[in-house]
């Protein structure tokens, strides 16, 4: 009985040192954070002494890695929407042919035309859900500029032609397709909302309007973009129609992307001080400055994911912007300044 005794003491005291060693070895290796890549795209052109693009040259920086998607700076080009799904990297924006910009999607830096250069044209958003690419823009009809959506490279135009128009930004969720943009009543232009093709007016048209970026959350629709009380832009958010101002109107300010994490609204813009912008961003209506005031600067994309918050946008050096990214507002800069360079979009996975 007492070696019996014994042998349950040992396979007792056996047990607890395995069970402590596991614990410790666990605790020496944790499994690692999953890794968090930025995406950001954007544009150095070439400007003239009166302020024109000569050329430009679409840029893609991977956790502040550039790559050139378009050829160096020898046609006109212009960024406004990068989206990465699983390994896949989405980029929409336009490049010159010579005569006319021709709207354009990236995938991994291979590019296809969504028009066929014989009209202007714009690509303005991309956004991908399962294995169907949506592209918003606009190209013009000879006369007017319609705004486009196009589903896996097929166009559906979402204006009749009559008036000028455009798409600003995409939002897909569940079966539905939301869409933002403008479009001419031939006094003012009127922010507008499409929903499967199916347009509400977000504004009444007896000031100028645009809705520029769209969210959608459990069953709410965010807008944001601006509209004029008569002497300045107003930025607005429209949930669910509803408008709220963002600013006082005592000042050119305008909403230019937004992003909706939780039970946050986070939206980011610029404001007009003098001849100077301010980026700002705002965080459920209350407002901070991500520059001071003393340079031209924009805030043009927002991404949010964990608990930081990403920015894209621009800040002046006196003679060029420089591309730049803020991460919780620190601010870095991805161009050196020595070019026109702006960040215009930010995606984080």
């Amino acid at each position: 009985m007492k070696n019996l005794k014994q042998t349950l003491k040992t396979i007792l005291v056996l047990t607890l040192i395995i069970t402590v060693f596991s614990c410790n070895k666990d605790d020496d290796n944790p499994t690692p954070p999953a890794e968090t890549t930025v995406y950001v795209v954007g544009v150095e052109e070439e400007i003239d002494l009166s302020g024109t693009a000569l050329s430009g040259t679409i840029k893609l920086w991977k956790n502040g890695v550039v790559t050139n998607l378009t050829n160096n700076g020898t046609a006109q080009a212009r960024v406004s929407s990068v989206f990465v799904k699983d390994i896949d990297v989405y980029v929409a924006g336009s490049e010159s042919n010579g005569t006319n910009r021709v709207a354009k999607l990236w995938k991994n830096g291979v590019v296809t035309s969504l028009t066929d250069g014989t009209q202007f044209a714009s690509a303005s958003a991309v956004f991908v859900k399962d294995n169907d690419v949506y592209v918003t823009g606009s190209e013009s009809n000879g006369t007017k500029g319609v705004a486009k959506l196009w589903k896996n490279g097929v166009a559906t135009s979402l204006t009749d032609g009559t008036q000028y128009a455009g798409a600003s930004s995409v939002f897909v969720k569940d079966d539905d397709i939301y869409v933002v943009g403008y479009e001419f009543n031939g006094i003012n232009y009127v922010a507008k909302l499409w929903k499967n093709g199916v347009v509400t007016n977000l504004t009444d048209g007896t000031q100028i309007a645009g809705a520029v970026g769209v969210y959608v959350k459990n069953n709410d629709v965010y807008v944001v973009g601006y509209e004029s009380n008569g002497t300045n832009n107003v930025a607005k958010l429209w949930k669910n129609g509803v408008a709220t101002n963002l600013s006082d109107g005592t000042q050119n300010t305008n909403a230019t992307a937004i992003f909706v994490k939780d039970n946050d609204v986070f939206i980011v813009g610029y404001e007009s001080i003098g001849t100077n912008r301010v980026a700002k961003l705002w965080k459920n209506g209350i407002v901070t400055n991500l520059t001071n005031g003393t340079t031209k600067a924009s805030a043009k994309s927002i991404f949010v994911k964990d608990n930081d918050v990403y920015v894209a946008g621009y800040e002046y050096n006196v003679t060029n912007p420089v591309a730049k990214l803020w991460k919780n507002g620190v601010a870095t800069n991805l161009s050196d300044g020595t070019q026109y360079t702006t960040a215009n979009a930010v995606f984080v996975k």
